[in-house]
């Protein structure tokens, strides 16, 4: 009688307050047994004698599902390696590992939702993976370490394999892609694919909130934070000097190396990196150039655009209103807004963009250096003829 409806999870009930509550039970004892042993690739007949292990199992994961997920996973990586050790021995050096765990940030509960013992959970396989990893492949940095740089991702949001490489110290793809379904396997990430508009599939990386509150809980504890993994990221992207001719840079702000302009993930979330690595005055520089409000603009990015300005704005440190007329934060207002104005028309004229933006802005050039500059810059590189 009531038709469709739509259904939120969240932690945080007060923003879905108004709706009608609907409240999912945890796990029952059978079936969080079951959710463990499939996870786990064990049989009902391995676990005949092992009551008492399984059963500290169980109590430890509390009936969560992703607890009993990474849990399960982690128990079947450690036997691949361990294959000498029984089946009960691996329960109890797993239980001795989650024990000496020292992350514990998901104790508390969250509007009555408690999240008890999973951050340990996370820890121990993350140990376990490490110590397994020393017996094979060789990386340059830890899995723990691997795991942390996923800090950088929005949260419900996607990093590409060409981003885990950097992170990650990789050359070429196949080396992430195992790493990447190691991590899938032991219910610490998720891999996410996405179809661009040509067509081709790109490879990557979601983490559920959980995790992503997990990592940034763990980077907190390290001095350098989040930053360091923003930078990482960042300095990839940018072009030295000596890169191959193969490589352009493309001038924006910053030298860039020119192939990342086509990659959709680099103009969607560079301004966002740049403020995680904490890179106020390059961020800056980048909204300043007219090429980069050309090339959001001309596809059909102005949504975007106007996040990106929002990220600094974000930064600026001063009141709305109550900026000086002639500075940087007035100035790039009026470059936000002048470009959001244009955004309809650029779409479906594109050639028009430096006319637009160079029309609205010239009433500002006497007031402000930093649009008289912006200005000055589209006469130099805009293509031609574009005034007549």
């Amino acid at each position: 009688d009531k038709g469709s409806c739509m259904a939120f999870t969240a932690r945080k009930w007060g923003l879905v307050s108004g709706s009608e509550e609907i409240k999912f039970s945890l796990k029952e004892e059978m079936s969080s047994l079951e959710i463990v042993m499939e996870s786990a690739g064990i049989r009902k007949q391995d676990i005949e004698r092992l009551d008492d292990q399984m059963g500290k199992v169980l109590r430890f994961c509390g009936g969560h599902p992703l607890a009993l997920s990474v849990v399960g996973k982690a128990i079947k990586s450690h036997r691949e390696f361990a294959d000498d050790l029984a089946l009960k021995d691996v329960l109890e050096e797993y239980m001795e590992g989650l024990q000496e765990s020292p992350w514990d940030i998901f104790h508390e509960e969250v509007d009555g939702y408690s999240y008890r013992n999973l951050t340990s959970a996370f820890s121990a396989s993350l140990s376990m993976m490490d110590r397994n990893k020393a017996r094979g492949d060789s990386y340059p940095m830890s899995c723990t370490e691997m795991c942390d740089s996923l800090v950088v991702i929005q949260r419900q949001g996607w990093l590409p394999l060409t981003a885990l490489c950097a992170l990650w110290g990789l050359n070429g793809e196949v080396k992430a892609k195992r790493v990447l379904r190691e991590f899938v396997e032991a219910s610490l990430v998720e891999r996410k694919d996405r179809v661009g508009s040509d067509g081709g599939r790109t490879v990557g990386v979601r983490v559920h909130d959980l995790q992503l509150d997990y990592f940034q809980q763990r980077c907190k504890k390290d001095g350098e934070g989040e930053r360091q993994w923003h930078e990482k990221l960042v300095q990839e992207w940018k072009w030295e000097e000596g890169e191959s001719t193969q490589r352009v840079a493309w001038d924006c702000g910053m030298k860039w190396k020119g192939d990342v302009t086509g990659d959709e993930y680099f103009r969607d979330n560079l301004c966002r990196h740049l403020k995680g690595a904490q890179l106020k005055d390059e961020l800056c520089n980048v909204l300043s150039d007219p090429r980069w409000v050309a090339e959001r603009l001309t596809r059909g990015e102005g949504l975007g655009l106007q996040e990106d300005f929002k990220i600094f704005m974000s930064m600026g440190g001063e009141e709305e209103g109550k900026c000086e007329e002639g500075g940087t934060l007035w100035s790039l207002r009026k470059v936000a807004r002048e470009a959001r104005l244009s955004a309809s028309y650029v779409v479906r004229y594109s050639r028009e963009v430096w006319f637009q933006l160079y029309d609205r802005l010239l009433r500002f050039r006497d007031k402000s250096e930093l649009i008289r500059v912006y200005l000055c810059t589209i006469e130099r590189d805009a293509e031609r003829p574009w005034w007549k």
